[in-house]
């Protein structure tokens, strides 16, 4: 399948690490069924091109939201990355 296979991208390839941690709780047993999550994470991006080193960095990030269910299968939610 053409466009399916990762191509090579040379001086941009790079080999990312991140490691996360999230939770979620419904909010009050009210109607909707509201649910409140919230996530945090960190990583670093190494490029694996010599010469290059304004290629990586060092990521983290926060993001937090909201959930409301309207009825069988039906939702809605907001998040705020952070």
């Amino acid at each position: 399948m053409r466009g399916c296979a990762i191509r090579p991208r040379g001086i941009r390839d790079a080999d990312r690490d991140v490691l996360g941690i999230a939770t979620a709780g419904r909010a009050f047993t009210v109607r909707y069924a509201p649910v409140l999550f919230g996530s945090a994470y960190a990583g670093r991006e190494r490029q694996l091109a010599s010469g290059v080193p304004n290629i990586g960095y060092d990521l983290w990030g926060v993001r937090v939201g909201a959930q409301l269910s309207f009825g069988r299968g039906w939702g809605v939610f907001c998040k705020r990355c952070l």
